[in-house]
């Protein structure tokens, strides 16, 4: 299977992110994300962000973690059980409409700092997400604004 998965593209190529306009829709992103999520993403370094590059790649976006040696709390309570290293995001979020795709798939990542997906503590630190996005929708509507600006002056 993995043989297969290999000749048709399925794992995933990725690098580091290097078109500026890219580069700029990452600090949209990681901006909007620290002002709404105060004290619930505690995070002793901003992670790397790479970008998957093969759209057949199964992931749409993934993340490296690190346990941590002593879990901390965040205001909400929840524990905080890894480090997140790197955040990787598919080449193809990166265009005017792509937004709210690339943010409910950054803040995904960066809830595995609570757990994996399977985990209560994941499902409940990513349930806490959406709610805080929901509650802040001004301040995503400004990100995706800024997004929008920066995707458009690329395509011009």
């Amino acid at each position: 299977m993995e043989e297969e998965c290999e000749r048709n593209g399925g794992f995933v190529l990725d690098d580091k992110i290097t078109d500026s306009s890219h580069k700029k829709c990452v600090e949209i992103l990681e901006m909007t994300i620290k002002d709404i999520f105060k004290g619930i993403f505690i995070l002793d370094e901003w992670p790397e962000c790479r970008m998957i590059l093969n759209e057949k790649a199964a992931y749409h976006g993934m993340a490296t973690v690190f346990k941590k040696s002593k879990p901390i709390l965040n205001v909400k309570g929840r524990y905080i059980r890894y480090d997140v290293g790197t955040i990787y995001l598919k080449k193809s979020i990166f265009c005017e409409s792509g937004y709210y795709d690339a943010l409910a798939t950054y803040v995904h990542e960066l809830c595995h700092m609570f757990g994996g997906d399977k985990s209560d503590s994941f499902s409940c630190g990513l349930t806490d997400a959406i709610e805080i996005l929901l509650k802040n929708h001004s301040l995503v509507e400004q990100g995706r604004k800024k997004w929008e600006a920066c995707t458009l002056q690329t395509n011009e």
